[in-house]
């Protein structure tokens, strides 16, 4: 049976205010969109896009357009894809701002377990020198369903006390157990540590931007 793949992409970009005249999720890197990326990556699953208009629309996938835009929490994006989660077999939701390598989503594609995984990196990248930790995808099976929609309650909940949004983390950690306001993780928790990242803002873009073309003029002059 084929996975079912949600990118979400339907936020309002308001941290990337546009920046290169562009929303984040059609930032181009190796001359394509990071939308255009993932569903190659993930080709051979059934892959739908939560967009915001026609420009989310990409060969190989299906755009969705929510019916309420704006959906800026990323909490509240993951709870309003649930009619499109797979009643059969496993749904792996990722987030469309995400830079995925190729062995990044094999480590995705490729757990056959029977459990919620949820993939990102913990603390500060290894390679791209980001100084942060990031959620990149959650998967799960239809036994799961009420487990997730609960903890996104729970998580938009304390989210709401606190005057934030748009965190996965607080999400993840009612997941795993984890006292959502402790920093650690959890046995459902997959570190993924390469160039693998999330673009929330220009600066986080303009960071892992220099040292990914560093990496590249290296290589073109090691093979010269």
């Amino acid at each position: 049976m084929k996975d079912k793949i949600i990118i979400l992409a339907a936020g309002e970009g308001t941290r990337w205010n546009n920046y290169l005249g562009t929303p984040k999720h059609l930032l181009k890197i190796d001359d394509e969109t990071l939308l255009e990326r993932t569903t190659r990556l993930f080709k051979g699953c059934d892959i739908v896009i939560v967009g915001r208009d026609d420009r989310y629309k990409v060969e190989g996938s299906t755009l969705h357009i929510p019916k309420e835009i704006g959906l800026h929490d990323i909490n509240r994006q993951t709870f309003y894809s649930q009619d499109l989660w797979s009643k059969e077999g496993r749904t792996i939701i990722v987030l469309g701002d995400v830079f995925f390598t190729e062995e990044a989503v094999k480590t995705i594609r490729g757990y056959e377990g029977d459990d919620i995984r949820f993939y990102g990196r913990h603390k500060e990248g290894k390679i791209n020198k980001c100084p942060w930790g990031e959620l990149f995808a959650v998967s799960f099976l239809p036994n799961h369903h009420d487990e997730i929609i609960a903890c996104l309650h729970k998580a938009s909940k304390i989210l709401k006390h606190n005057g934030m949004l748009n965190n996965w983390w607080e999400f993840y950690r009612y997941l795993d157990g984890i006292d959502p306001m402790v920093d650690e993780i959890g046995d459902r928790f997959v570190e993924i540590n390469d160039w693998t990242d999330d673009f929330d803002n220009p600066e986080n873009y303009v960071i892992w931007s220099h040292y990914y073309k560093k990496r590249n003029d290296n290589r073109r002059n090691n093979s010269k």
